[in-house]
């Protein structure tokens, strides 16, 4: 079990979790208290996209594999936009992520960006979740998703999601 403490703690769950050659990274991890992220986007390596699966690795079998649990506390600050990524990268199918509040602010910078905040491929179970999304849309063609660019397979139970949504010029 890995405790979830600090924010640091949080961007560095893939670290944690033993990511390999093909984006995958498990483990059980539970958090302690709230976290607030201020800005920062969790779980990013640089230089990876996350959306593009291989014909060997399916995109809805890498990523996170393992259990996280909020244990109800809340992820707080946390702004995506400008390149793609989410705080989980994506969810593989034996993926859960339950008893958590996420509150987001969604921005888009960069043309044909999909900008997600849980992840950007999910296939595994969302449970007991309430995600609250502040959603800022700019110009140029991208997609938006508070949860997933991408859903397949997945199962959600007893997820609430608020959406503010208010158009930006530009």
């Amino acid at each position: 079990t890995k405790y979830i403490e600090t924010v640091d703690d949080l961007a560095n769950m893939m670290i944690y979790g033993g990511i390999d050659a093909n984006l995958n990274y498990g483990g059980y991890f539970v958090m302690t208290n709230n976290i607030e992220v201020n800005g920062v986007l969790a779980n990013r390596v640089s230089g990876v996209n996350y959306t593009d699966g291989t014909p060997s690795v399916p995109a809805m079998n890498k990523g996170f594999t393992g259990i996280f649990d909020g244990q109800g506390y809340t992820i707080s600050g946390v702004v995506v936009g400008k390149q793609s990524g989410a705080i989980f990268g994506n969810v593989a199918s034996s993926g859960v992520v339950k008893n958590v509040a996420i509150i987001a602010t969604m921005t888009q910078v960069n043309e044909n960006t999909q900008v997600v905040v849980l992840a950007n491929e999910f296939s595994g179970a969302l449970t007991n979740a309430y995600i609250e999304v502040d959603f800022a849309a700019g110009s140029g063609a991208a997609w938006y998703s508070p949860v997933a660019g991408q859903s397949t397979g997945s199962k959600f139970t007893d997820v609430v999601i608020k959406l503010d949504s208010r158009a930006q010029n530009g």
